[in-house]
C-alpha cells in the first residue's frame, strides 16, 4: 500500500513493479525508507491521509524538475535515486475535476444516492436506457470524478480518452499515452468547452480588476503560478484579435476569454505536475 501511494505521487513506486514484489519483480530503489514508511503506516493506524500527509510534505516531493546538472545527470539519468523531482501528468480523474475547478463548479461535497443503484443485475438485456440516463447524469455531474458512476461497459468520456483503468482488472500502474485522441477531446468536447465558458464568467465576473489581471489570475487557476509579462502582451493580444474575430457574434469578448481559457485548459503545463 505504501509503494502504491508512493507511486500515485510520484509516477513510480519505490518499487518499479507495482503489482509484483516477488523474486520476478524489481528491488526497492530505497529498501530502508520502504520499510521506514511501512512501519509508519501501520503504527499511525493504516492511514492513508496521514500518510500521503508526510510524503507530500517531505523535501523529496517538493523538490523542483529542473533539479541539479552535471555528475548527478549523468549517474542517474531515471531519477531512481529521487535528486529531482520527475515531470508527472495528471490522471484521468485529476484532469477532469482540475478543469472544474478552474472554472469554480467544482462540488465537493458527496452526493446522495447511486444512478446505478436501481440497474438490474440478471437482465441486463433490459438496461440500454437506464445505461443512457446513467450516461448523462455522469456527464452533467459537477462532482468529484470519484462520485461518477462507473459502468464496466460504460465510461465518462473525460476518463477514458486519458488512459483511466480497466474495470474488470487490478490496475496498479495505469498506462499514460499521449495520443491524437486527447487533443481532439480538449479541442471539441462540450465538457472541455462548458467549463472553459464558465472559467471566463468568472474572470469576466470580477469588476475590480483590468485585463492584466484577469489573465494572471487565469494562470493561477490553470497553472498554478503567475503569468509572465511576455505571456501577458501575448494573451492581451490574442485576445485583442479573437474578438475582432467574433466580432459578429453574440458577445465576442466572452467568446474570446473562453477560447484562452480553452487554450490553458489544453495545455501540455495544465496536464503535467512539474
Amino acid at each position: 500500500m505504501v509503494n502504491r501511494v508512493w507511486h500515485h505521487l510520484f509516477g513510480r513506486g519505490l518499487v518499479g513493479s507495482v503489482d509484483n514484489f516477488g523474486t520476478t519483480g524489481d528491488a526497492p530503489s530505497h529498501p530502508e525508507l520502504l520499510d521506514h514508511l511501512a512501519a509508519r503506516f501501520v503504527r499511525e493506524q493504516w492511514s492513508v491521509k496521514t500518510l500521503i500527509r508526510t510524503v507530500v510534505l517531505s523535501r523529496t516531493y517538493q523538490l523542483s524538475s529542473s533539479g541539479n546538472a552535471g555528475d548527478v545527470r549523468t549517474i542517474d539519468p531515471d531519477n531512481r535515486l529521487l535528486w529531482r523531482h520527475s515531470p508527472r501528468r495528471l490522471d484521468a480523474e485529476e484532469i477532469r475535476d482540475a478543469m472544474l475547478a478552474a472554472a469554480g463548479r467544482l462540488v465537493l461535497a458527496r452526493p446522495k444516492g447511486s444512478p446505478a443503484k436501481d440497474l438490474k443485475v440478471m437482465e441486463m438485456q433490459n438496461n440500454g436506457a437506464e445505461a443512457t440516463r446513467i450516461e448523462k447524469e455522469g456527464r452533467a455531474s459537477l462532482h468529484r470524478s470519484l462520485y461518477l458512476p462507473l459502468l464496466r461497459s460504460l465510461v465518462p468520456q473525460a476518463l477514458e480518452v486519458f488512459d483511466f483503468a480497466n474495470q474488470g482488472f487490478v490496475t496498479g500502474r495505469r498506462d499514460t499515452t499521449t495520443v491524437a485522441t486527447q487533443g481532439l477531446y480538449l479541442l471539441n468536447d462540450p465538457f472541455v468547452r462548458d467549463q472553459s465558458r464558465a472559467m471566463a464568467d468568472r474572470l469576466l465576473g470580477r469588476k475590480d480588476v483590468d485585463d492584466a489581471e484577469r489573465i494572471d489570475s487565469a494562470y493561477r487557476l490553470t497553472l498554478s503560478r503567475t503569468a509572465t509579462a511576455t505571456e501577458i502582451r501575448r494573451a492581451e493580444a490574442y485576445l485583442s484579435d479573437c474578438g475582432e474575430l467574433l466580432r459578429g457574434s453574440k458577445d465576442p469578448d466572452a467568446a474570446a476569454w473562453a477560447s484562452f481559457c480553452q487554450a490553458l485548459l489544453g495545455s501540455a503545463e495544465f496536464r503535467f505536475v512539474r
